[in-house]
Formats: structure tokens, C-alpha cells, sequence
């Protein structure tokens, strides 16, 4: 495989550094169970992060009751932690769309695609994996446990992959 450079231009038709391209193996090859759990962790932790300061915010706000600045604190603090959970869900949802990777994926140099190698898409690769699967988990309790118990089967894929 010849080696790439992320400092060539891109010729007519290629597509940028970072996107699906001839730079993984050929076939693909499936991610290991703990690389993806890793990665799914990784990605977790980046919404607490994301999450922290706001929840700092409101912590203060909290405790000084509900004087006018503890009111303020807490608004506050709500609106910081809504602002970093949707920024990063945002950034997550484009990469995800467009590269079939999240941050914790790209950082594990593994990515999401279909069955065949195609890219996942919007609708595939966010709406569904990332938008129906959680919701049908809000409403069903077990549903998240049974969806990662999926991937010790043979073909170690979620039950949200077969979605």
C-alpha cells in the first residue's frame, strides 16, 4: 500500500484527508470487542467533559439556594451544560456522517460502515444508530444491555449494527 501524504493536494475526485479512502486494508477487517468498547468509553467520557462545566456551574448555583445570583448560577449552568452536550453530539453526528467515524473511533483508527464498505450516512450512521436505538432504550430498559450482549456473537456485531 503506497504510503499517503496528508500535505499533497487532493487530486480531482479524491477525497479529503481523513475521509473513506484506500488508506485502511483491504478487505476491511472487523474491530476487536474491546477496541470498540474502548472507543464507545472514549466517547462517553467526552460528554461528561463536555457536561462537567456546566454541572460545576450549577453545583455553586445550588448552593448558594435560590438567592437572584444562585437563580442565575443555576440557568447558567443548565445552558453551559446543554451548549457542550449538543456542540460536541453535533461535531459527533458530522463526523459519524461523513467519515463513519466519532471521535473515539478516529482516535482507535477504526471506523462504522455498511456491510460492504460504503460510508453509513445520515440516516444510518446517526438517526438510527445514535437517535433510535437510545430512544427505544429510554422506553424499554433493557434494551441497551441486550443491544451491546449482541456483539459476543460470532459476527460481534451490536444490535445496533444490524439495524
Amino acid at each position: 500500500m503506497a504510503q499517503h501524504n496528508p500535505f499533497e493536494t487532493p487530486a480531482p475526485g479524491v477525497p479529503p484527508y481523513g475521509a473513506f479512502d484506500d488508506r485502511f486494508d483491504d478487505p476491511p477487517q472487523l474491530a476487536d470487542r474491546g477496541t470498540r468498547f474502548v472507543a464507545r468509553v472514549v466517547d462517553n467520557v467526552l460528554f461528561v467533559a463536555a457536561a462537567a462545566p456546566g454541572y460545576l456551574i450549577s453545583g455553586v448555583g445550588e448552593s448558594m439556594g435560590s438567592s437572584g445570583m444562585g437563580d442565575t448560577l443555576l440557568l447558567l449552568g443548565t445552558l453551559t451544560m446543554v451548549v457542550g452536550i449538543l456542540g460536541l453530539a453535533a461535531k459527533q453526528w458530522v463526523l459519524i456522517s461523513t467519515t463513519g467515524q466519532s471521535l473515539g473511533t478516529r482516535w482507535l483508527k477504526i471506523r462504522i460502515e455498511t456491510l460492504d464498505g460504503r460510508p453509513l450516512g445520515f440516516v444510518n450512521g446517526v438517526i438510527l444508530r445514535e437517535w433510535v436505538v437510545p430512544l427505544v432504550g429510554a422506553f424499554i430498559p433493557l434494551a441497551g444491555l441486550v443491544d451491546a450482549l449482541f456483539i459476543f456473537g460470532d459476527a460481534r456485531r451490536c444490535l445496533h449494527d444490524l439495524i
